[in-house]
């Protein structure tokens, strides 16, 4: 058992020994907790700012592999050519177009590491500004609703389907952040 699933287990064995509700007021006694319930990963699949961030993200990632694809066909026909010329250039002149050669290999290699890096860069940047603004919204359903503790629906084995609040936050979170400006860096 994972120290996760541990932490998760000791929360949920605390909570079921707490009242949920409470009949009547309590001048002295604990406060009701009112739980409620999320589909983290319902909200970034649905959630129009995502949906946004995807797009971007999608036609950035052909825009970079069209690019890499096209100098890919320039090395290649370069390799070819300088292959075809061994035969009729001298020993140095052929060591440095070689060298030439290599160069614009090893810079190759840098760009499709900036491309990958882009791409992983922009899904992180969605994630975070996703994440903050479920948070945001999360809170603001729970203040309005007394809901004093939200659980990721993935962390729960069984909930009535009264507790989730997924649809809520889902509509704030579309209200808030309809579509999301990503920096390609």
């Amino acid at each position: 058992m994972s120290l996760k699933s541990l932490a998760i287990a000791v929360v949920l064995a605390a909570l079921a020994f707490t009242p949920v509700k409470t009949a009547f007021a309590q001048a002295d006694g604990p406060k009701a907790v009112t739980i409620a319930l999320i589909d983290y990963q319902r909200l970034l699949r649905e959630s129009k700012g995502m949906q946004d961030a995807a797009k971007q993200i999608n036609a950035k990632g052909k825009e970079l592999e069209t690019v890499i694809k096209n100098r890919q066909k320039e090395l290649q026909a370069a390799e070819t050519e300088l292959k075809r010329q061994r035969t009729v250039l001298s020993p140095e002149a052929f060591q440095k177009r070689r060298a030439d050669f290599e160069k614009d290999v090893a810079e190759f290699n840098r760009l499709q590491k900036r491309s990958a890096d882009q791409i992983t860069a922009a899904n992180q940047q969605s994630l975070k500004a996703a994440d903050q603004q479920i948070f945001i919204s999360a809170q603001e359903i729970a203040k309005a609703n007394n809901i004093t503790l939200i659980l990721r629906r993935s962390n729960v084995y069984m909930a009535a389907e009264a507790m989730d609040i997924t649809d809520n936050v889902l509509a704030e979170l579309d209200k808030k952040m309809p579509t999301l400006k990503l920096n390609f860096k």
